[in-house]
Protein backbone atom coordinates (compact mmCIF):
# COMPACT_ATOMS: atom_id res chain seq x y z
CA UNK A 1 0.00 0.00 0.00
CA UNK A 2 3.16 2.41 0.76
CA UNK A 3 4.00 1.66 -2.48
CA UNK A 4 1.27 2.46 -4.59
CA UNK A 5 1.13 5.65 -2.42
CA UNK A 6 4.72 6.71 -3.43
CA UNK A 7 3.41 5.69 -6.50
CA UNK A 8 0.57 8.31 -6.98
CA UNK A 9 3.31 11.04 -4.90
CA UNK A 10 6.05 10.26 -7.20
CA UNK A 11 3.59 10.82 -10.44
CA UNK A 12 1.93 13.95 -9.10
CA UNK A 13 5.86 15.24 -8.42
CA UNK A 14 6.35 14.57 -12.55
CA UNK A 15 3.29 16.01 -13.41
CA UNK A 16 3.95 18.97 -11.28
CA UNK A 17 7.66 19.23 -12.27
CA UNK A 18 6.64 19.14 -16.09
CA UNK A 19 3.90 21.68 -15.83
CA UNK A 20 6.85 23.73 -14.06
CA UNK A 21 8.85 23.41 -16.93
CA UNK A 22 6.14 24.36 -19.11
CA UNK A 23 5.78 27.60 -17.21
CA UNK A 24 9.30 28.33 -17.14
CA UNK A 25 9.66 27.58 -21.09
CA UNK A 26 6.80 30.27 -21.54
CA UNK A 27 8.66 32.74 -19.25
CA UNK A 28 11.92 32.14 -21.03
CA UNK A 29 10.36 32.65 -24.68
CA UNK A 30 8.55 35.58 -22.80
CA UNK A 31 11.35 37.41 -21.96
CA UNK A 32 13.58 36.67 -24.68
CA UNK A 33 10.95 38.14 -26.86
CA UNK A 34 11.14 41.28 -24.73
CA UNK A 35 14.50 41.55 -24.71
CA UNK A 36 14.47 41.55 -28.59
CA UNK A 37 11.77 43.69 -28.41
CA UNK A 38 14.18 46.61 -26.55
CA UNK A 39 17.02 45.52 -29.16
CA UNK A 40 15.00 46.70 -31.71
CA UNK A 41 13.09 49.53 -30.05
CA UNK A 42 16.72 50.92 -29.26
CA UNK A 43 18.02 50.14 -32.91
CA UNK A 44 14.97 52.35 -33.94
CA UNK A 45 16.20 55.36 -31.22
CA UNK A 46 19.61 54.61 -32.73
CA UNK A 47 18.26 55.55 -36.53
CA UNK A 48 16.29 58.59 -35.71
CA UNK A 49 19.16 59.92 -33.99
CA UNK A 50 21.19 59.05 -36.74
CA UNK A 51 18.87 60.70 -39.13
CA UNK A 52 18.50 63.86 -36.61
CA UNK A 53 22.33 64.44 -36.83
CA UNK A 54 21.97 64.30 -40.65
CA UNK A 55 19.97 66.52 -40.74
CA UNK A 56 21.60 69.28 -38.46
CA UNK A 57 24.79 68.77 -40.49
CA UNK A 58 22.69 69.56 -44.07
CA UNK A 59 20.76 72.34 -42.04
CA UNK A 60 24.09 73.83 -41.03
CA UNK A 61 25.41 73.57 -44.60
CA UNK A 62 22.45 75.22 -45.71
CA UNK A 63 23.02 77.82 -43.46
CA UNK A 64 26.68 78.01 -43.94
CA UNK A 65 25.53 78.69 -47.58
CA UNK A 66 22.81 81.30 -46.82
CA UNK A 67 25.54 83.31 -44.65
CA UNK A 68 27.69 83.31 -47.36
CA UNK A 69 25.35 84.41 -49.92
CA UNK A 70 24.51 87.17 -46.91
CA UNK A 71 28.23 88.25 -47.17
CA UNK A 72 28.65 88.54 -50.51
CA UNK A 73 25.76 90.17 -51.34
CA UNK A 74 26.78 92.67 -48.46
CA UNK A 75 30.01 93.29 -50.54
CA UNK A 76 28.34 94.17 -53.52
CA UNK A 77 26.26 96.58 -51.66
CA UNK A 78 29.53 97.99 -49.99
CA UNK A 79 31.48 97.77 -53.45
CA UNK A 80 28.29 99.73 -55.17
CA UNK A 81 28.60 101.94 -52.35
CA UNK A 82 32.25 102.92 -52.57
CA UNK A 83 31.72 103.03 -56.22
CA UNK A 84 29.16 106.10 -55.88
CA UNK A 85 31.14 107.79 -53.26
CA UNK A 86 33.66 107.64 -56.06
CA UNK A 87 31.96 109.24 -58.37
CA UNK A 88 31.00 111.85 -55.70
CA UNK A 89 34.64 112.69 -54.67
CA UNK A 90 35.54 112.67 -58.64
CA UNK A 91 32.58 115.25 -59.09
CA UNK A 92 34.19 117.08 -55.96
CA UNK A 93 37.04 117.50 -57.60
CA UNK A 94 36.04 118.51 -60.76
CA UNK A 95 34.32 121.10 -59.16
CA UNK A 96 37.45 121.81 -56.91
CA UNK A 97 39.92 122.12 -59.97
CA UNK A 98 37.50 124.52 -61.85
CA UNK A 99 37.28 126.95 -58.61
CA UNK A 100 41.24 126.43 -58.58
CA UNK A 101 41.48 127.78 -62.22
CA UNK A 102 38.85 130.60 -61.95
CA UNK A 103 41.22 131.61 -58.96
CA UNK A 104 44.83 130.52 -61.01
CA UNK A 105 43.25 133.19 -63.48
CA UNK A 106 41.97 135.80 -61.14
CA UNK A 107 45.54 135.92 -59.62
CA UNK A 108 46.85 135.98 -63.01
CA UNK A 109 44.88 138.82 -64.11
CA UNK A 110 45.86 140.85 -61.38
Amino acid sequence: MMSGRFNKIEELLYTCDTQFLAQRIVLVEILKSEETGMEDREAGIKDQLKLIAQLEMAKGIEEDAMLNMTLKAIEIVNIADMATEKDSLEQAVDVLLGKKAELDATEDSL
